[in-house]
């Protein structure tokens, strides 16, 4: 089997992954959270303020902000955008990425021209790493 074919196998992991219940919901939750934020004015200005203010990007890196401007401003965001922004929700996200990204690299590598067996192997076994390495609580990587 080509070295580029077994990209396209791991390349399809990711549709499997993101068709997951876990992962549409958190993918939904993040989704939610950048269209409020684009919406409201008030609420984008605050965070934009927060994030300059910590010089962060990405959700991620905005978990502080993100609270804090829940926190200081309430009225600022609807009920369900309060709920969304709980360290649960950043740990689906960091698990999310903490899976996705060893299958972005290997098939970033396994679709290099020069690419062999020996690299799909490598990309296997980080890939297989990333899944064990996933908390006790999140088995449905595991299954």
């Amino acid at each position: 089997m080509p070295i580029r074919c077994i990209a396209h196998h791991i390349n399809l992991l990711t549709n499997d992954i993101c068709k997951l219940e876990f992962a549409q919901s958190t993918l939904k939750k993040c989704m939610k959270l950048v269209h409020f934020f684009k919406a409201s004015h008030q609420a984008d200005a605050e965070l934009t303020d927060e994030i300059k203010e910590n010089m962060v990007k990405g959700v991620l890196r905005c978990e502080e902000a993100l609270k804090n401007v829940a926190n200081n401003n309430p009225n600022y965001l609807k009920q369900n955008i309060k709920e969304i922004i709980t360290r649960h929700f950043f740990i689906d996200i960091e698990e999310l990425q903490l899976i996705l990204k060893p299958i972005k690299e290997a098939i970033k590598y396994l679709e290099m021209k020069n690419a062999t067996l020996a690299n799909c192997f490598l990309q296997l076994i980080k890939l297989l790493y990333s899944i064990k390495s996933l908390s006790e609580t999140r088995t449905t990587f595991r299954q």
